[in-house]
């Protein structure tokens, strides 16, 4: 008997609680929506707030242009109204002679004169080889022993002696036996293809 009643009181406890817990939600969810729409209507009164100011300082400041721009004009309005003094008929009289006369213009500056220098050329050539003496053989002679009838020319008496030439005499008289070459005698001359020469040209004026 006392398990059954402990679980009866128990299962009426949850069930009040469940009930509880029913009816404080919706109470919970309206609390959280009501401060939601008082800060959202806190900040658009302070944003109308903070327009408002600006609207009015706008206004303090174009009122102020305003009384500036009156200020302005009363100011030229006032300075317009200055008297002018009348200009007399009194001209003073131009000097007419500066401009009637007319002086004849003169060059003076002289004529530039020409600065002149003279240039120096040297003379210009080549070296070039020449023959003095032209290359040439030269004969040699010996005295030999030359046969009257032929010519013929003997190395020695004997020799003539015993010759079938048909020579009976002999002279003695000189005979060729060689040649000596000479060379050709040549040097170096320095031939002028243009003499030196002085050249007078202007460099400047003065």
């Amino acid at each position: 008997m006392n398990k059954k009643k402990l679980f009866i009181i128990a299962s009426v406890l949850a069930a009040i609680g469940l009930v509880v817990m029913l009816f404080m939600l919706p109470k919970t969810n309206n609390i959280a929506k009501h401060e939601t729409s008082s800060e959202n209507s806190s900040s658009k009164k302070n944003d109308k707030k903070d327009d408002k100011k600006d609207t009015k300082e706008s206004d303090k400041k174009d009122s102020k242009k305003d009384d500036k721009k009156e200020d302005k004009k009363e100011d030229t309005s006032t300075t317009s109204e200055t008297p002018v003094t009348p200009t007399t008929g009194t001209t003073t009289p131009e000097n007419n002679n500066s401009s009637s006369v007319n002086t004849p213009s003169t060059n003076t500056t002289p004529a530039p004169q020409p600065i002149y220098q003279t240039i120096h050329h040297e003379e210009v050539g080549h070296w070039e080889t020449q023959v003095i003496a032209e290359a040439w053989d030269e004969p040699v002679y010996e005295r030999k022993i030359i046969g009257n009838n032929t010519g013929t020319v003997y190395a020695s008496t004997l020799e003539f002696a015993g010759n079938t030439n048909g020579d009976e005499g002999y002279h003695v008289g000189n005979v060729q036996v060689g040649t000596t070459h000479h060379d050709a005698v040549t040097q170096e001359v320095w031939v002028v293809d243009q003499y030196a020469w002085d050249e007078t040209i202007i460099v400047g004026y003065r």
